[in-house]
C-alpha cells in the first residue's frame, strides 16, 4: 500500500488514503512480529521441550514395559510348563533356571513400571506450569488484538477526515452508494 501511495502521490485522494492505511498496516505487522516473538519465548519453547523430551520418553517406556511384560508372561508360561512336566525333586536345575528367568523378568517389569510412573508423575508436576503457558498464550493474543484494534480504530477517523476534506468529490452523482 505504501508503494501504491508513493506512485499516486500524496496529492491524490487514493494516494493519501493508501499512505495512511499502509502506515497502519506496517504498525499492525510490527505488533504481529512482537506478538510472535513473545509467544515463542513464553509458550512454544516450554511446550516444545515437553513434546521433545517428556512425551517421547514416556512413550518409549510404555513400549519397553509392554515388551518386558510379554517376556515375563513367556517366562511364566515356561515355568508353569516346566514345573508341570518335571519330577518334583528339590534342586531340579532346569526348573530352578527357568524360575530365575521368571524372577529376573518380573524384576525388570517392576523396575520399568517404577521408572514409567516416575516419568509420568514428573510430567504431571509440570501440568500447572504448562497450563500457565497456555494462559500466557491467550493473554498475549488478547493483548495483540487490542493493540491492533487501537491502531485500526485510530486510522479510521484520519482516513475519513482526509476523504471528507479532499478537494475532489464524486461527479455526476456517481458515488459510493451507486457503485
Amino acid at each position: 500500500m505504501l508503494d501504491g501511495s508513493s506512485l499516486l502521490g500524496e496529492c491524490s485522494l487514493l494516494g493519501s488514503t493508501l499512505s495512511i492505511c499502509g502506515k497502519a498496516e506496517s504498525e499492525v505487522a510490527s505488533c504481529l512480529l512482537t506478538h510472535e516473538v513473545e509467544v515463542e519465548k513464553l509458550v512454544i519453547a516450554k511446550l516444545q521441550e515437553v513434546l521433545d523430551n517428556d512425551i517421547p520418553s514416556i512413550n518409549k517406556l510404555k513400549k519397553q514395559l509392554s515388551k518386558l511384560t510379554l517376556d515375563m508372561d513367556s517366562a511364566k508360561a515356561r515355568h508353569v510348563n516346566a514345573t508341570r512336566h518335571s519330577i518334583p525333586t528339590p534342586g531340579n536345575a532346569k526348573v530352578d533356571s527357568i524360575r530365575e528367568e521368571l524372577d529376573d523378568a518380573t524384576s525388570k517389569v517392576i523396575q520399568c513400571k517404577d521408572v514409567l510412573a516416575e516419568e509420568m508423575f514428573s510430567l504431571l508436576a509440570k501440568e500447572h506450569d504448562l497450563s500457565l503457558c497456555v494462559l500466557d498464550l491467550v493473554k498475549s493474543r488478547a493483548d495483540y488484538h487490542r493493540k491492533v484494534l487501537v491502531t485500526l480504530e485510530g486510522v479510521i477517523p484520519s482516513m475519513e477526515k482526509v476523504i471528507q476534506n479532499h478537494s475532489t468529490k464524486p461527479i455526476y452523482e456517481i458515488g459510493r452508494a451507486h457503485v
